[in-house]
């Protein structure tokens, strides 16, 4: 929504709203098994087994583990020092504009099920 639509892209043509609630609401309609569980398992469920995924919450402490793990040459120094890029869902007007009622966060949660289990996610509630 903050940049603008990509009507060429079928998700964005399906799924766009003016408002977060619509939005979700589109997202029922037109992935009824969840948008998140249908994207992570496009890419997750083909391929070689993995067995590390890290977590936007922990992404620093997850990406300095998942490169210590590999054996690769890092600066945990430099990883720690780049500042936080992409984080308008912390701006007053984005936090207010994208609030959703305890029903609409029901049905999220049980459409994306499957990835709230997977992964180890607590459901929300409000």
């Amino acid at each position: 929504m903050r940049t603008g639509w990509q009507m060429d892209k079928p998700f964005d043509a399906c799924c766009r709203s003016d408002t977060f609630t619509g939005f979700l609401e589109q997202c029922l309609e037109h992935l009824p098994h969840g948008m998140v569980s249908t994207m992570y398992e496009k890419f997750l469920d083909k391929g070689p087994p993995i067995d590390y995924i890290g977590r936007y919450e922990n992404l620093i402490d997850d990406l300095i583990l998942a490169l210590s793990c590999a054996g690769e040459e890092f600066s945990e120094q430099a990883i720690r020092a780049m500042p936080p890029e992409n984080q308008a869902y912390r701006l007053p007007e984005w936090r207010e504009r994208c609030r959703y009622t305890p029903e609409l966060l029901e049905r999220v949660q049980e459409a994306d099920k499957r990835a709230i289990e997977r992964f180890g996610y607590e459901y929300w509630t409000m």
